[in-house]
């Protein structure tokens, strides 16, 4: 493609939108505490024969619901050490792992256990975001036996040792996950229900004819095609969520002709942006000015990005020795996300 028609794609860089997503559910049903359940939930299209269901093994005793999160920053040191994993621990003792120091890059200077409850990291630096990062999902503390055993992978996996409200009961690959009251959990927020039942489902189509047909009780990720459609039958509730989704498009700065400043800046400013998020987005959807979304915190901080121009743009574009555009490819996923729900007719529109 070249001229006006590069513009109205290649700017897609610069963040394209802030798409307001939702989850809908029957009208009488109260509102999801969280959206985690259904943000597990894989989009790729399930198996077209799932294999046998998986059960969980009963844990044997309790476990702690709560963990205390210290954090510190620690001096870093110039001693040079090897690269093995040995001669950087200084400690290792069922209680405290600690590194030698920080050079071996990582964040973390090391990690003790205080008491049966508390855990404190001591960092390699200051990170504002560390809290938010140690309650990700990917860092769940384990069980240290039951790492060794597994290997960090297995029956890690499809047994995994649980301390919340639910436990794992199946997990048919593919299809769905059954979750059961966990009889040892000793938490403030216990299990509401006996059993939850998560299915998959690549098409949003499908989700909706699912819970207008009584058989789910709430979907997530509700086609934007579909809001007015939830919004206008009684007997269903749209929950709508901030934007915390930025769309953008990426390239290779290093290779040409995007390690051109100027063919950079012409990318930021040649696409209307608006136009994408009028035709393509739901309602309450806007033009990303930063990367992050405004309601992380630091998220609107700085300069804003460039507003669309696309006289400036051609004139960058002649600046930089492209006075006709040039010809790119545009690869992407045809996968409904939450930042881009119809992916193949945004690419057609942007061709």
């Amino acid at each position: 493609m070249s001229g006006s028609s590069l513009f109205r794609w290649i700017a897609l860089l610069a963040v394209v939108a802030m798409a307001v997503s939702g989850c809908a559910q029957p009208a009488a049903a109260p509102a999801p505490a969280a959206p985690a359940a259904s943000t597990a939930a894989p989009t790729e299209v399930p198996a077209t024969q799932p294999p046998a269901a998986t059960t969980a093994p009963q844990p044997a005793t309790a476990m702690t619901s709560t963990t205390a999160v210290t954090t510190t920053a620690a001096v870093t040191t110039t001693a040079a050490v090897t690269t093995t994993a040995a001669s950087q621990t200084k400690t290792a003792t069922d209680t405290l792992y600690e590194a030698v120091d920080c050079s071996y890059g990582g964040e973390i200077k090391s990690i003790q256990a205080v008491d049966d409850s508390t855990v404190k990291f001591t960092l390699c630096y200051p990170d504002v975001a560390f809290t938010s990062k140690a309650a990700f999902s990917v860092f769940n503390i384990q069980s240290e036996a039951y790492l060794q055993k597994t290997g960090g992978g297995g029956d890690l996996i499809t047994q995994p040792l649980e301390s919340g409200p639910y436990m794992l009961g199946t997990w048919t690959k593919g299809d769905s996950i059954i979750l059961k009251k966990n009889p040892y959990y000793n938490g403030i927020y216990p299990a509401k229900t006996d059993t939850v039942v998560i299915k998959w489902n690549s098409q949003s189509a499908a989700r909706l004819l699912e819970l207008q047909a009584g058989t789910a009780d709430g979907i997530d990720n509700v086609d934007p095609q579909a809001y007015a459609t939830v919004q206008n039958d009684p007997n269903l509730k749209l929950y709508p969520r901030a934007a915390l989704n930025i769309m953008y498009l990426g390239f290779q700065n290093t290779m040409k002709p995007f390690d051109n400043e100027k063919v950079r800046q012409a990318i930021a400013e040649g696409i209307d942006r608006q136009r994408i998020i009028d035709n393509f987005y739901p309602k309450g959807s806007s033009v990303a000015d930063y990367f992050a979304p405004c309601p992380i915190l630091g998220g609107c901080e700085g300069d804003p990005w460039y507003k669309f121009d696309p006289a400036a743009a051609k004139a960058l574009l002649a600046q930089a020795g492209y006075p006709n555009g040039f010809d790119v490819t545009l690869s992407y996923r045809s996968v409904s996300r939450p930042y881009i729900a119809q992916p193949d007719l945004v690419a057609t529109d942007l061709h």
